[in-house]
């Protein structure tokens, strides 16, 4: 399907989980949900076509119950990649506990449970087209209600060769990651979401109003019109 054959997205969701009774390990303290992306394009008098653009990944960290379990924070973000990223930037790790500055941030609502965005990718195709805002909103939404914290770490994702750079190429590869670096927090900024100083963790508090991701429509159908004007 060509982009600008789609109309309208559809987002198809799946929950994997693992629970324990009498023995909890660190399984028990999130959910994961893996999204299908699909393009939908609306032919006249044919049936609904549909292409799978992209994927996503998402996570409940459950940190309400953990807490209430005792259970060791580190212990449970060193399982499984997202959880280390996120480590490396809120935990003491010659302490294990939250570094100070960050307690009222995952905390401030009396609501510990994180909503913690892993990724959005979409194929190289259907890249540049203004999917991406609309991808996150409807992944923000649909959990908007059980999360006292939704977060995400923003990196730009870098080709490796496996060669090795010379100075010059090393030089550019820096300039490189630099500005998309910069690109990637302004797009997330203008999401509505707000950094953490001197990071790229960044945060929605959802007990705030965000306007910037209220002025996302979610209604809308891509036309010829969206497809002219389209956003980067």
């Amino acid at each position: 399907m060509k982009p600008e054959d789609i109309r309208y997205l559809k987002l198809k969701y799946s929950f994997e989980t693992s629970t324990g009774a009498g023995f909890f390990e660190e399984y028990d303290y999130y959910n994961q949900y893996t999204v299908d992306i699909y393009g939908c394009s609306l032919p006249d008098n044919e049936d609904e076509e549909e292409a799978l653009i992209g994927k996503a990944v998402v996570y409940q960290f459950l940190l309400g119950y953990l807490i209430d379990r005792e259970f060791p924070l580190e212990d449970f973000l060193s399982c499984f990649e997202a959880g280390r990223y996120l480590g490396d930037i809120i935990l003491d790790r010659n302490t294990g506990m939250i570094k100070q500055g960050y307690e009222e941030l995952l905390g401030g609502n009396g609501n510990f449970n994180i909503l913690y965005l892993d990724s959005v990718m979409l194929l190289p195709k259907y890249r540049g087209y203004g999917y991406a805002k609309f991808i996150i909103k409807d992944i923000i939404c649909r959990f908007y209600s059980t999360a006292g914290l939704i977060l995400t770490i923003v990196f730009p994702l870098q080709s490796d060769s496996g060669n090795s750079p010379s100075e010059t190429n090393e030089y550019q590869m820096d300039q490189d990651l630099e500005y998309s670096s910069y690109k990637l927090y302004r797009y997330f900024l203008d999401l509505g979401f707000e950094q953490v100083k001197r990071s790229n963790l960044f945060f929605i508090d959802p007990c705030k109003v965000n306007k910037k991701l209220d002025d996302i429509d979610l209604g809308m159908q891509f036309g010829a019109e969206y497809y002219t004007n389209r956003e980067a």
